[in-house]
């Protein structure tokens, strides 16, 4: 790890654009959080205990996929624009297109297993997979962009700024949006916003890549050489002989090995 000194210093345009990483992951990840579960159930007609099925699925894959992604950041190869910015770029859009395609509306009326079929793939498409591919590099990000531990906390404390951000925008504003008057929800109007929330969210990914910049640079670890392996001693040819005798023909501790020293050796009387 080594600091880069051909770069622009540290400032508060790394810590607005680092906030917007954050937003542009709410856009879709707290529309998910709030209104998934009241859509599929109140407008596609999804019973509930499947799309609870379907959450409890996505988390299980998760698991997995945040320890494959993570591994694959870290092995993969520093580029000019550092070594997580770019992930951020490749899955901006995927995570939009994903997140809108939650959203089919224009499967209201197709049959069920149609509809559960395109709930679980989309779903698990974007969460454990385009997401992923996304929030683990961005939450890696900050120990690249400095490092200093004070500029680190206030990257930390822009994030979480943006993350509320998001929340007050999703939170307070959608709800006045998507719903009828009558109370239900529109499944139209919904689709609309989540196309909008899409967009939005790209566009934050975009201000984050291009506002921030990595200055430490992380070197792809190297595989580990296999530690020698320890070279047992050759068997020796000779047989076992009388007793008293080692196998590879030496005497053992307990038995004196010089007669003239010790006196003769005398063996034990084997009984007959």
């Amino acid at each position: 790890m080594a600091n880069l000194t051909h770069v622009r210093p540290f400032g508060m345009r790394d810590k607005i654009a680092y906030a917007f990483g954050d937003v542009a992951n709410d856009c879709t990840f707290i529309l998910s959080s709030t209104f998934l579960m009241k859509f599929y159930i109140n407008v596609m007609g999804v019973e509930s205990w499947i799309v609870g099925l379907m959450m409890m699925v996505d988390r299980i894959v998760d698991a997995f996929t945040d320890m494959t992604m993570g591994r694959i950041v870290d092995l993969s190869k520093p580029t000019k624009a550092g070594k997580f910015r770019p992930w951020i770029l490749r899955g901006s859009g995927l995570v939009a297109v994903a997140s809108f395609l939650m959203y089919a509306i224009w499967l209201k009326d197709a049959a069920m297993p149609v509809k559960l079929v395109w709930m679980f793939v989309t779903y698990l498409l974007w969460g454990s997979v385009f997401y992923t591919m996304v929030n683990i590099p961005y939450g890696s990000m900050a120990s690249a962009i400095t490092s200093d531990p004070t500029q680190r906390t206030q990257l930390s404390v822009y994030r979480n700024a943006g993350a509320t951000v998001a929340g007050l925008i999703i939170g307070a504003g959608i709800p006045t949006v998507v719903y009828n008057a009558d109370g239900s929800l529109s499944g139209e109007k919904f689709a609309v916003m989540a196309a909008v929330m899409s967009v939005l969210a790209v566009v934050c990914y975009l201000i984050c890549y291009f506002g921030s910049c990595e200055r430490v640079k992380f070197e792809r670890p190297e595989k580990k050489a296999d530690a020698p392996q320890r070279q047992l001693p050759e068997k020796s040819g000779h047989q076992p002989g009388p007793a008293g005798h080692h196998p590879g023909g030496h005497l053992p501790a307990a038995v004196p090995a010089d007669p003239q020293r010790h006196g003769p050796v005398r063996l034990p009387r084997l009984l007959s």
